[in-house]
Order: structure tokens, then C-alpha cells, then sequence
């Protein structure tokens, strides 16, 4: 495929998943705290199959670059967590989530600099010696990372909002129904 064909599909398809987010982020979704740890637990699970099945070169500079790409993507999944818009109601304690257009915007940043470097990468593999299965990998437990450091956020938020309101409860205050915490 031409090269500009192919930047030029990416460029669309990236615009195409922005479209479809950003219309999915109009509605806040129930939280349910109880369940937060089943798609970190998927992926990770996935990933270390992957890794198990087709393990990165043996070399100390690989393993350093892809626990640096978790921690980056820890990082950077506390942040998109941190531009989640969570409210709960205090009577109930029900929870939502909602993703704020500042939140989809940075995950479309990422996954355009994701596409970039890999066009890049494919450009000049053999002068930079970069290995495919290597940069793959990295990609691969980057986005576990940004997996798990987003829920890890949304969950700690979740239950600092549940804990101010059973206490506010129990102690007779008046407060909204409705409270809302949002960092975007």
C-alpha cells in the first residue's frame, strides 16, 4: 500500500473513532466498583499470554524500555482517569462516570502518536535497530498500563465520593443530591 494511502486510512479511521467517542461520552455510565477490576484483569491476563507466548528479546535495555512503557501508561491512564467526570447521587450512592471531550481528545493524541511512531519506526527500523517485537510489546503494555492506571483513579475517586457521603449521612448533614467531582 502506497504510503499516503495508508496515512491517509489511519488519519480516517482515527477521525471515524473520534466521531463514535465523543458521541458515546454525551451519557454518564453507572460505576460499579464491584466490577473495576475485570477489564484490567482481561488484558493483563491477554498481555502476559502474549508475552508468554512470544517473550521480547533477552536484553536488560528491553525489559528497562517496557517497564518504562508501563509506567508511561499508568501515568498517562491516571491522568485520562482524572479528566473522568464522576457523580454520585448521596441518597442512593449510585455512581456514574462520564468521559469529559478533554479525556477523548488525549486518548485520540495518544493513539495518533502511537500510529505516528509506528510509521516512523517502519521507516528507519534498520538504521535505529529497533526491534518490531520489541516496540509491539511496548505498545501492548503500554496500553495495560493506561488500563490499570485509569481505573485505579476512577476507583479511588469512587470511593472518596462514597465515603464523604455515608459520613455526611450518618452524621445528619444536608447535602445535594446530587454531587459531582470533576478535574477536567
Amino acid at each position: 500500500m502506497d504510503p499516503t494511502a495508508s496515512i491517509l486510512l489511519a488519519l480516517g479511521i482515527l477521525a471515524l473513532m473520534l466521531l463514535i467517542r465523543l458521541r458515546r461520552a454525551r451519557k454518564a455510565r453507572k460505576v460499579r466498583i464491584e466490577r473495576m477490576w475485570i477489564m484490567p484483569a482481561i488484558f493483563l491476563g491477554v498481555a502476559g499470554y502474549i508475552l508468554y507466548l512470544t517473550p521480547p528479546p533477552p536484553s536488560l535495555a528491553v525489559y528497562a524500555v517496557l517497564a518504562l512503557a508501563v509506567g508511561l501508561g499508568a501515568g498517562v491512564g491516571w491522568l485520562r482517569g482524572r479528566m473522568t467526570k464522576i457523580t454520585i447521587n448521596v441518597e442512593t450512592h449510585e455512581l456514574f462516570s462520564q468521559t469529559t471531550p478533554w479525556g477523548i481528545l488525549f486518548l485520540m493524541g495518544i493513539i495518533g502518536a502511537r500510529m505516528g511512531l509506528r510509521f516512523l519506526i517502519n521507516d528507519h527500523n534498520a538504521e535505529w535497530h529497533v526491534s518490531a517485537a520489541a516496540l509491539t510489546d511496548g505498545f501492548l503494555l503500554f496500553y495495560c498500563g493506561m488500563i490499570v492506571g485509569r481505573r485505579l483513579e476512577i476507583l479511588l475517586r469512587c470511593l472518596n465520593l462514597l465515603r464523604e457521603a455515608r459520613e455526611a449521612k450518618a452524621r445528619g448533614e444536608t447535602t445535594p443530591q446530587i454531587v459531582t467531582e470533576d478535574h477536567a
